[in-house]
């Protein structure tokens, strides 16, 4: 039987709704109104409202006009609000259909209130740890983010690859540090690979640090994956242990490695004057018929001994390969003959 009762509801809004389990029950604030259905019927009867105390939300005071109303309405109305437009002649359909579009609307308004968060704290040159502590708690909140208390490091960490701002990364790995916490796998692999990205706006303390991870991960986990080999080749790469990438890479090259070990491993050759290494590498490069990736060509004609050789050696990969070089190779060819 349906007792006197009463529910919060949102303010400013000419009409709200809320869901009850099976039944929906609507209230029409100007006509005083409630209307709770099922999807048999539905029973509309006056309700009163009030408010207990200065600046507490209102509430809905439920009462029955008759004795026989109360026995068809066995309800119970303690549940959560939505707002919404709809007029009391709305059916229970329309209703539930309008619920659906606020939920979607809310949801993809928390999701544009974390990204402009998260976007304000990248300008930052120092983030507190209060700072991160509700950027963590706002994508634990939004559903859209898949964030977990387990996976919640990670999901920040992949979020922070769309600003291009090594720094951002930077001081979230140092807050997670200041944890003393152990930071898990994943979200190291993920930060050994912007350190790779990133490389040209690394310091040279951050290299020490990508060799740390990469020496770390590969005790830790003997066998490597695929996407974890990727990660701690393109991390070593970068590193004066350069060539454990290329004895990791040589381990694992009959494997489906990514283009960007490939790039990276070639690159490091070049950069430390194995040039034979580096020229196998670009040869299997072409093989798979991938285009060089423009630091490749730029590693190839900066570092060569003899410039005139290595444009000449490039230019005939591409002859042997492809009709011609992508527009990024042209250019630094060209700049380099010129």
């Amino acid at each position: 039987m349906l007792s006197k009762s009463s529910a919060f509801f949102s303010k400013s809004k000419s009409c709200l709704f809320l869901s009850t389990g099976r039944n929906v029950v609507a209230f029409h604030r100007t006509l005083q109104t409630l209307i709770i259905g099922t999807n048999l019927k539905v029973n509309t009867f006056r309700t009163s409202v009030f408010i207990p105390f200065p600046r507490v939300n209102n509430r809905i005071s439920v009462s029955p006009e008759s004795d026989a109303l109360e026995k068809t309405n066995p309800f119970n109305l303690s549940a959560k609000f939505y707002s919404s437009q709809i007029t009391p002649n709305k059916t229970l359909q329309e209703i539930l259909v309008e619920n659906t579009k606020n939920e979607r609307i809310l949801k993809r308004q928390m999701v544009d209130e974390t990204n402009d968060y998260m976007e304000d704290l990248s300008t930052k040159a120092n983030i507190s740890t209060e700072e991160w502590s509700k950027l963590k708690e706002m994508l634990l909140e939004t559903p859209q983010f898949n964030a977990t208390e387990k996976n919640v490091e990670t999901v920040t960490m992949k979020l922070m690859n769309r600003y291009n701002i090594f720094r951002f990364a930077r001081l979230y790995f140092n807050h997670l540090k200041s944890l003393s916490v152990d930071i898990n796998p994943a979200t190291l692999a993920i930060y050994v690979r912007y350190i790779f990205t990133f490389r040209d706006q690394c310091t040279a303390e951050d290299f020490l640090v990508a060799e740390e991870i990469c020496s770390k991960l590969v005790e830790s986990s003997p066998i490597l994956s695929l996407t974890a080999a990727d990660n701690v080749i393109c991390g070593f790469s970068v590193t004066k242990n350069w060539r454990k990438s290329l004895e990791i890479f040589n381990e694992m090259k009959n494997l489906e490695l990514s283009k960007r070990c490939y790039f990276a491993v070639a690159e490091a050759c070049f950069r430390n004057k194995e040039f034979e290494t580096g020229w196998e590498i670009v040869e299997s490069i072409g093989k798979k018929s991938w285009q060089l990736a423009d630091s490749l060509t730029s590693s190839i004609l900066l570092y060569s001994l003899d410039k005139h050789e290595g444009l000449v050696r490039l230019l005939k990969f591409y002859a042997k390969y492809f009709d011609k070089p992508n527009l990024e190779s042209a250019k630094h060819i060209l700049s380099t003959a010129t």
